[in-house]
């Protein structure tokens, strides 16, 4: 049951990243005003929510795994809860709750370091 949510999320992200595509594709105006500026509110509220979907599988991956494995679940852990942070800054600066300049590129080197250090962990395990 679980598995067939995520595919049906899945596909519903997929038919509107088509339909945002062919809009732009047929010349939608996409600057100021445009279809992309009264999107964009809505696309920072979905990524919030798969960031949240990540961050939860990676704590119920972390709670399942044992052994060897579970030292690079940690990292995944971390780097998941980088992305979800990433992911809440870009929702309270798209809202203009909060901001502050250069605090989404330290996070997300902090993301990719840790999901970095995470793919090193698994292929010295494998």
């Amino acid at each position: 049951m679980f598995k067939k949510s995520i595919f049906a999320l899945g596909m519903i992200l997929a038919l509107f990243i088509l339909k945002t595509a062919s809009a732009l594709a047929i010349g939608i105006e996409f600057g100021k005003g445009g279809i992309i500026e009264k999107l964009e509110p809505f696309i920072e509220v979905v990524n919030l929510g798969l960031a949240i979907i990540v961050i939860v599988l990676s704590l119920m991956g972390l709670k399942k795994a044992g052994g060897t494995i579970h030292s690079a679940w940690i990292l995944l852990v971390f780097s998941a809860t980088f992305f979800g942070a990433l992911e809440i800054f870009g929702v309270l600066k798209e809202f203009n709750i909060f901001q502050y300049h250069g605090l989404a590129d330290i996070i997300e080197l902090f993301a990719i370091v840790f999901f970095l250090l995470t793919v090193r962990k698994l292929k010295q395990l494998f």
